[in-house]
């Protein structure tokens, strides 16, 4: 489902607030705007950053939090329309052609418009998102201990991106309770 539908998905405050997590997401973004993702992947992410928390990561260890829903009209302004139609696409195309997963502008990493997975509610951005960024704490952690939430870095993997995360759970049914409180990785 490429909701592209604010609607149909949850902020991310609103579920910590639900399940009393005790944190406000305001306190650990890059900018104050409301971020947004499925009901599922906000429930895993809200859960996910408390466990962060918890193991007392800061800000310093860049727990900062960048981009979650994305509208096509933001994914249309950031995809390279030009490098894609140099490799033989056109500005018509409907679905983008084979092996054109990672033509964004400015050096980072973007989706065809209308089949990124920001778009779909489940993707987030770690801050800083700069090509070349070293890996640092928290995006090992989540590289590691995410997938205990539902969260995995292999997308931004494919595309260089140490700072994008997506939901991708097992076919369980999320617990309602978090899961385990993994240890601080240095």
């Amino acid at each position: 489902m490429n909701t592209n539908d604010p609607t149909q998905l949850r902020s991310i405050q609103s579920v910590i607030d639900e399940h009393n997590l005790g944190y406000k997401i305001k306190d650990w973004q890059a900018d104050g705007r409301v971020n947004y993702l499925t009901p599922a992947a906000a429930y895993a992410f809200a859960y996910m950053w408390k466990a962060l928390i918890d193991a007392g990561y800061t800000r310093k260890d860049h727990l900062v939090l960048g981009n979650t829903y994305r509208t096509i009209e933001t994914q249309n302004e950031i995809f390279d329309w030009d490098r894609y139609v140099r490799s033989g696409g056109s500005r018509t195309d409907q679905a983008k052609r084979p092996g054109t997963e990672c033509y964004g502008t400015g050096g980072a990493a973007a989706a065809f418009p209308g089949t990124s997975n920001h778009g779909w509610g489940i993707a987030f951005d770690l801050n800083p998102a700069k090509k070349g960024t070293p890996p640092n704490p928290v995006s090992r952690w989540i590289s590691h201990y995410g997938k205990e939430w539902g969260w995995t870095w292999a997308e931004g993997k494919n595309c260089s991106e140490i700072w994008h995360m997506k939901y991708k759970p097992d076919s369980k049914e999320w617990p309602t309770q978090p899961g385990p409180k993994p240890p601080r990785i240095k």
